[in-house]
């Protein structure tokens, strides 16, 4: 085992912030992905290596736990390691922190797919980069452990006629941006998550936790674990649909479910696993479901 490499250094702008004031669920994962970036070169897949073979390492699963608020103008720093290497898939883990006071912000797991930048073929990565990967072995620490979704679990993959039979409400449609793409020309993961965050104020809704109930009872919401499973990364101005169901409620949390899909052809995009509590914005602590809230998330599971 190895120590963490550092592959980000950076900051909260306001702009990345929601109506809490606390950064975005897609930011961390735009900041974690430049950590990728960083944690390639480390491993000895550099861009020019890519490029000249035409390869692309692509996450395709995470798992993430957030652990405390990061907030407008905080410092950001990420530190990172390899849980593990195969033929052809090199898992990453991401330490998110406050870059001032040093408190764990998130844990990530990304699981990533070594293939033809023009194809979804997998291709074996080289064996000076799993040795790179090797050298770069770190332990899955306690805090990163997943606590709802176990790691490397089963596939959940969306079926448009299962959303249909079920009356999966509808919580997004959109289509893809010019901006939103990599240097791939294909959907950012920020592009992804940025979907499941405009998707969530339709959820809560449907939980009958719209923002305004919310504001009125001194509530928030907070997502505190997600499982992110990305099947296919559509292309510039493809139309995609997001359907939710509200799989189960506990006494303080909440288990909710996204799939997304290509909205001409029905194929399956992503999906999305989120577990998310409510909690009092007088003394920042998670508060009991409602029971209301309970019986309507029965309705829609």
């Amino acid at each position: 085992m190895t120590d963490f490499i550092p592959t980000f250094r950076g900051y909260v702008a306001p702009w990345e912030c929601d109506e809490m004031g606390h950064m975005n669920i897609q930011f961390y994962f735009s900041k974690a992905q430049e950590a990728d970036l960083h944690l390639m070169d480390a491993l000895g897949l550099t861009k020019e290596k890519r490029w000249q073979t035409g390869t692309v390492l692509q996450p395709t699963e995470f798992h993430v736990r957030f652990h405390k608020e990061l907030f407008a103008s905080d410092l950001v720093v990420i530190h990172s390691g390899v849980l593990s290497v195969a033929d052809c898939v090199v898992e990453f883990f991401h330490e998110i922190r406050n870059g001032l006071t040093g408190a764990l912000a998130a844990t990530m797991v990304v699981t990533a797919l070594h293939r033809s930048a023009d194809a979804p073929s997998p291709v074996a990565l080289p064996g000076d980069v799993r040795m790179g990967a090797h050298n770069l072995t770190v332990a899955l620490t306690p805090e990163g452990k997943p606590r709802s979704f176990p790691l490397r679990s089963s596939v959940d993959m969306p079926d448009m006629a299962i959303a249909l039979k079920k009356k999966m409400p509808e919580t997004n449609r959109s289509a893809v941006a010019p901006e939103e793409c990599g240097s791939s020309r294909r959907f950012s993961t920020r592009g992804f998550m940025s979907r499941v965050s405009d998707s969530q104020g339709h959820m809560w809704a449907l939980a009958g936790l719209d923002r305004q109930s919310q504001k009125q009872q001194g509530l928030a919401t907070a997502t505190v674990e997600m499982r992110l499973n990305i099947f296919h990364r559509p292309e510039v101005d493809t139309t995609m649909l997001m359907h939710t169901e509200l799989v189960e409620a506990a006494a303080k949390t909440l288990h909710y479910r996204h799939w997304l899909f290509d909205a001409a052809s029905g194929a399956p995009i992503a999906s999305h696993n989120g577990i998310g509590l409510l909690f009092s914005k007088a003394d920042r602590k998670a508060v009991p479901i409602p029971p209301a809230v309970a019986a309507r998330f029965s309705t829609f599971s």
